[in-house]
């Protein structure tokens, strides 16, 4: 058998079918027919309304009636709850007070029951971890005041519960707690991004303990974007990649949250390359990531961690990856693009397993990616977030029911 990837640009009108009698059934016969419906499956996913094409409402900023009217500066960039299908992000008023939001469509965002712990206390919001099974979720803070320290409230449907996270520390500007909930073994798992420090893990959120085995190279740090949580029906797996320049032998992973192993990075070529993002495509079970510099870029792929290949390299700074569906998308630098020649951010995007791109897309913006800046996608939705602005693309699904 040989691979064919379908031509985009050939759509036939009719398709020949061999003659039972007349045709010799040889491959050349065969795959006159099989080529050209390739073709025509090809030119109509190039046509298909993918959910990167679409930007409704272009960058927003934190601030406006879709977002309760006030000025918010972004904390924690957002994570999707699968079981109540709604994004999660932690912001930050012009009060110093933190809140978490949910959205159900990534643009219109309305507060959760989420509220400051103590009377006194001046809260800083440092993390969120959802559990894709029944939307619970927790939000890390950091309190200055009457009652300084670090805290965690836990979200469930019976109400919320507020307790000392005990070993979490605040994790710095521009960094954040990341995590989610490890089916098999029934526990919290939350990390600290642009840390040294061991993973831990909790099974209420009140009492948190460190990793049972976690033994990377010396001086890994865990990467702010770089992770993956995949949430199955019966298991949960986690694996964690480095930040920085320095330590680049191996990733992390995990399906407990109490015992990690490592597994290899790819050999990078590049002068100062880095990690710069990761994400898991569940249409074809692959992993992509992403590393660079600050002019080129490389896009490595692996089907199970244990190797990785070289899909493509730009030459251009790269900043953000996610997957969702059959599409790839990438944030990127676009020098000259804006008015006066003033360098834009924006999207492209990939159909095809990484291997041609197009874009960029709609948005784009003048704001560089910094502080808390993430793309996220759910599997049928893009959002870009930096601290101030933000855009989402549309949804795809099924049109709602028509009235007649």
């Amino acid at each position: 058998m040989n691979p064919y990837n379908g031509n985009p640009a050939n759509d036939p009108v009719t398709i020949q079918i061999p003659d039972d009698t007349a045709d010799l059934w040889t491959a050349s016969v065969v795959n006159t027919p099989t080529q050209a419906l390739a073709d025509s499956i090809a030119y109509l996913r190039s046509r298909t309304n993918q959910c990167s094409n679409n930007w409704p409402n272009q960058v927003s900023a934190w601030s406006g009636s879709q977002v309760g009217g006030g000025s918010l500066a972004l904390q924690v960039p957002p994570i999707w709850d699968g079981a109540y299908q709604r994004w999660l992000v932690g912001v930050n008023d012009g009060s110093n007070n933190p809140s978490v939001l949910q959205s159900f469509d990534g643009y219109k965002w309305t507060t959760t029951s989420v509220a400051p712990l103590t009377a006194g206390n001046v809260y800083t919001g440092t993390g969120l971890a959802v559990r894709q099974s029944d939307g619970a979720f927790m939000f890390f803070s950091t309190a200055t005041g009457s009652s300084p320290g670090n805290y965690v409230s836990v979200w469930t449907s019976s109400g919320i519960t507020n307790s000392p996270t005990g070993p979490f520390l605040a994790p710095g500007a521009g960094h954040w707690i990341s995590g989610g909930y490890a089916r098999g073994s029934t526990q919290w798992v939350a990390w600290e991004g642009g840390s040294t420090l061991a993973p831990r893990f909790s099974n209420s959120g009140g009492a948190w303990t460190n990793a049972l085995t976690w033994s990377p190279p010396a001086g890994f740090t865990i990467h702010d974007r770089a992770h993956i949580i995949l949430d199955t029906i019966i298991t949960t797996f986690f694996a964690l990649f480095p930040a920085g320049t320095s330590i680049v032998s191996v990733g992390m992973s995990s399906t407990d949250g109490e015992n990690w192993a490592s597994f290899p990075m790819p050999t990078f070529t590049l002068s100062g390359e880095a990690v710069i993002d990761v994400a898991y495509d569940t249409f074809s079970q692959l992993t992509y990531l992403l590393t660079g510099n600050s002019t080129n870029s490389n896009l490595w792929v692996s089907s199970t961690l244990l190797s990785w290949t070289l899909v493509r390299t730009f030459t251009r700074q790269l900043f953000g990856l996610r997957a969702c569906g059959r599409e790839l998308l990438l944030w990127a630098s676009f020098a000259g693009l804006g008015a006066s020649g003033l360098t834009m951010w924006g999207a492209f995007v990939s159909i095809d397993g990484g291997v041609t791109w197009r874009g960029p897309l709609m948005p784009r913006t003048l704001t560089a990616p910094a502080n808390y800046f993430k793309i996220a996608a759910n599997g049928s939705q893009f959002i870009y977030c930096n601290a101030t602005e933000y855009a989402q693309s549309s949804v795809v699904g099924a049109p709602p029911v028509a009235v007649v």
